[in-house]
């Protein structure tokens, strides 16, 4: 990510940033989640470098910014936290290749497995107002 570059990347994947310079780095980041005609855009096939456009600041244009309405919940969804798990599974292994680890690896994995079935059942009996936020609470509680 170089000086006075732009990039477009989609942040619901896995990814990680490491700044391998000795000075430090300042991104602005535009978060976004875009539509379909957006995205077929964006992840097309770039135009070579010199076909790049320029834009100059326009201090008298005007546009309209679109913004998320405020979507968050008391309780993270059912499907969100599947997908962070999901995630997290994906990443587990044995730190060493002997059976009893591989054992607690398989027992972590399937307590991971169980946390996203309750999680999803609170969901579907309560909702993610909040209303039930206790119970929710019981759950990550009894997950340590």
């Amino acid at each position: 990510m170089a000086t006075g570059e732009a990039w477009i990347f989609d942040n619901w994947r896995s990814h990680h940033v490491e700044n391998g310079a000795t000075t430090d780095h300042v991104h602005l980041v535009a978060d976004t989640s875009g539509t379909a005609d957006f995205w077929q855009f964006a992840l097309g096939a770039p135009p070579p470098r010199a076909q790049w456009r320029v834009m100059a600041p326009n201090p008298v244009a005007s546009a309209r910014l679109l913004t998320e309405c405020d979507q968050r919940s008391a309780i993270m969804p059912a499907a969100e936290v599947e997908l962070l798990v999901e995630d997290l599974r994906a990443e587990l292994t044995a730190e060493v290749e002997i059976p009893e680890a591989q054992a607690r690896a398989a027992r972590f994995s399937m307590l991971l497995q169980r946390f996203v079935q309750d999680w999803r059942q609170l969901c579907a009996l309560h909702g993610v107002h909040g209303q039930a936020l206790p119970a929710f609470q019981r759950l990550v509680g009894q997950a340590y």
